[in-house]
């Protein structure tokens, strides 16, 4: 699919965020929805391209509460989905293209991240300063509406490219050398 078919997909999702309170169910659809377009504005390194899967990784809570499980054998990257939940960041395999971690997880979060942080492994997660510690895409509530922050030098340094439109509807931050994972 063109880039510009997702990011059209991607648009016309974002009214959905701006209507009344949202249930939570629904809300928590409507993010999984919004992951699964935003990955599809990433590209890995070739070294990614050995696992036959695209696998999901959750660790610690389930910020979707089983909503990201219903992605479950879609195609992504020519591969099917497989969504995995892990408790411990030591478990989880490096062959996860996408890591979602659980606002559980902010008092390690720059320990998790730092430790990440060279593997072909797209990092997401909520918490406020996940972006500016280390993260590659934080989601965050803008009022009634879902945005995100990205951090592209984090994703580069892990090998991976976020494509220019994605870039361009984000707010950006930039790490800091000192602050760097």
């Amino acid at each position: 699919m063109p880039w510009w078919h997702r990011l059209l997909l991607l648009l016309l999702l974002s009214p959905v965020f701006g209507q009344a309170e949202v249930p939570t169910s629904e809300e928590n659809a409507l993010k999984a929805a919004l992951v699964y377009k935003l990955v599809q504005f990433v590209e890995w390194p070739e070294s990614a391209a050995s696992s036959p899967v695209f696998a999901f990784c959750l660790l610690g809570e389930d910020a979707f509460d089983g909503a990201l499980d219903r992605l479950q054998g879609r195609i992504l990257d020519e591969r099917p989905v497989e969504v995995r939940h892990y408790s411990q960041s030591e478990t989880v395999p490096a062959d996860c293209r996408v890591l979602y971690l659980g606002s559980d997880k902010q008092p390690f979060e720059r320990e998790i991240l730092g430790t990440y942080a060279q593997r072909p492994m797209l990092t997401l997660g909520e918490t406020e300063s996940f972006a500016e510690n280390g993260g590659m895409i934080q989601l965050r509530r803008q009022g009634r509406k879902l945005g995100f922050v990205i951090n592209p030098k984090c994703a580069r340094r892990a090998g991976l490219s976020i494509a220019a439109p994605l870039l361009s509807m984000a707010t950006i931050v930039d790490t800091r050398p000192e602050d760097s994972p």
